[in-house]
């Protein structure tokens, strides 16, 4: 009975001291777990933190390509208007030009009306000056002044 007290004994004594080391492995475990918790949130935010800084210079990148693509489009439209603008530019000088000849024609057409109106009016006037001239002569004196005054 001595024995079987003792064997009772040792084990309760065992099973406390293992109770004992099952708590404190317990505990352990809980403490580890609660540390790589922290390491692991300590990883993430690290990891958020490093994709922020990388898609705000993402962004920086995108605005920089987007004003460089917004620069050479005014460029390329800038060069257009300065070639559209020389090419008016040009139409209106020709345009300046054909209205001097315009002008100038319309100027020779007037100079011309006159010169043929002073001509017809030569040409009704002469009979009538030269009346009492033959018409033979008539005809020789008109050809020797119309000579004379070109």
């Amino acid at each position: 009975m001595f024995l079987i007290n003792k064997n009772i004994y040792f084990n309760k004594f065992f099973s406390k001291i293992l109770t004992a080391e099952s708590s404190k492995i317990n505990e352990q475990i809980q403490e580890s777990c609660q540390g790589f918790e922290q390491v692991l949130t300590q990883l993430h935010r690290r990891r958020i933190l490093a994709q922020t800084a990388v898609i705000q210079e993402e962004l920086k990148i995108s605005r920089l390509t987007f004003t460089l693509v917004k620069d050479r489009l005014i460029e390329q439209l800038e060069v257009t208007y300065e070639n559209r603008s020389k090419l008016l530019e040009d139409k209106v000088h020709e345009l300046e030009l054909s209205k001097h000849a315009l002008e100038d024609a319309i100027s020779n057409i007037d100079s011309e009306r006159r010169r043929l109106k002073g001509d017809d009016t030569f040409d009704r006037q002469f009979p009538r000056e030269f009346a009492d001239v033959p018409s033979a002569l008539q005809d020789s004196l008109k050809r020797l002044l119309i000579k004379r005054a070109k």
